[in-house]
């Protein structure tokens, strides 16, 4: 089961403008597609980044 997650956070005008600008950039519709893709990119760089770790840890006990 998927669950959802809501981040909510407050920037000022010119922070907005600023991430705005480069969502349109990278070719994000909305910068909410910009940060919710980051987020994800993250998540599953660290995933990938544990079980690299865990293999290693692995390897070493046997």
């Amino acid at each position: 089961m998927s669950k959802c997650i809501r981040f909510m956070f407050r920037v000022s005008p010119q922070e907005f403008e600023r991430l705005k600008n480069n969502a349109r950039m990278r070719g994000y519709p909305t910068a909410a597609a910009f940060i919710r893709s980051s987020v994800l990119d993250r998540d599953l760089w660290l995933e990938k980044k544990i079980s690299e770790i865990l293999d290693i840890l692995k390897e070493k006990k046997n």
